[in-house]
């Protein structure tokens, strides 16, 4: 691991990996996306440390990108596929639910992680 990247994959304990899981199937994001395990990764090192989600480009995407062996270019694209994907076919109202708040526009990736670490971390 890159010794100057002061983001850490945490350890994916099961019960914050099934509510990430959870919530991105939910809004339609399903295994067949890539950015599917990348979403629920990041949800899961922003969940663990908020302050991280400031750093996604620099530290988080490089993090998940040498733990899933490909590059960042390629987990920032696939994250942006699946957030567009959960925007056109997603059941809006639940998006809000999760989201705590009534989504407008698409959200951006480092939102969507937001979104979906948020939730994880506050509902048990």
């Amino acid at each position: 691991m890159n010794n100057n990247s002061p983001v850490l994959l945490p350890e994916r304990s099961e019960e914050f990996t099934n509510r990430a899981e959870r919530a991105v199937r939910s809004l339609s994001i399903t295994r067949r996306y890539d950015g599917y395990k990348y979403l629920v990764y990041a949800s899961i090192i922003v969940a663990h440390d908020p302050d991280a989600l400031r750093g996604i480009t620099k530290h988080i995407y490089p993090v998940i990108a040498r733990e899933c062996g490909t590059s960042v270019q390629s987990i920032e694209r696939s994250i942006r596929t699946a957030v567009q994907h959960c925007w056109d076919h997603c059941d809006r109202a639940l998006l809000d639910q999760i989201a705590g708040y009534r989504v407008i526009e698409r959200p951006t990736n480092s939102d969507f992680i937001d979104i979906i670490a948020t939730y994880i971390r506050l509902h048990k």
